[in-house]
């Protein structure tokens, strides 16, 4: 246990909201793509709610290139800054996935050695290409997370996606969306909104959130 989370619990046991952003930085995402992505996630940034800014911790995942990477660890919403993607060549989609769950898994030890309960996570997977690596384990521990509760995945698609692979990765409960253009920004504020919506709930309580037609394709 490091001083600085024993310091910060203390400060505040409130419940936490953990989001883990799985993101497509490879090649295909190039362009004009990549820079909107980089204008959402800075919109998403401009979220001033209290709640979602002391009590929301975010991590961001990408995989381009030959492994994923650990773009941000979580922290909480309020210190995140905002990282700038750039693309590299292939789509290491299915090591990408199981390093999400395995940061989650840790991340969840770590409230539960403090004695800090949390909602159920969300996974978040915005993705427009085909995976270059092996996506049989990755599927099988998205089907195991998702049946006993331990997180929510979303499967994003973007412009050109594969759509029967987004639909192999997703969970029978939540086929996989697609966006509308490069509505990247409507996404993250979608996004934001729903954070906000769940940190005003109390066990038990049905979540209401916001309609997606803003950014996906219906």
């Amino acid at each position: 246990m490091s001083l600085e989370d024993i310091i910060k619990f203390a400060k505040n046991p409130s419940r936490r909201f953990l989001l883990e952003l799985l993101i497509d930085t490879s090649s295909s995402m190039s362009g004009q793509s990549i820079s909107e992505l980089n204008a959402g996630i800075a919109t998403f940034k401009q979220e001033r709610d209290v709640k979602v800014c002391n009590n929301s911790e975010i991590a961001i995942i990408t995989f381009g290139g030959e492994k994923p990477q650990l773009a941000q660890d979580f922290i909480t919403f309020k210190d995140f800054i905002p990282p700038q993607f750039t693309t590299k060549d292939m789509t290491s989609l299915g090591q990408g996935i199981e390093l999400a769950i395995e940061k989650l898994e840790a991340r969840q030890e770590t409230l539960k050695r403090f004695g800090i309960d949390y909602y159920q996570p969300w996974i978040f997977l915005i993705s427009d290409s085909a995976p270059t690596d092996d996506l049989h384990n990755a599927i099988n521990s998205i089907k195991l997370g998702v049946t006993n509760k331990k997180f929510t995945f979303f499967v994003i698609g973007t412009q050109n996606a594969e759509p029967n692979i987004l639909q192999q990765i997703s969970s029978s409960q939540r086929p996989p969306l697609f966006l509308n253009g490069l509505k990247f920004r409507e996404l993250f504020f979608w996004l934001s909104t729903s954070m906000k919506n769940i940190l005003n709930t109390q066990p038990g309580d049905q979540v209401q959130f916001p309609p997606v037609s803003s950014w996906a394709k219906l």
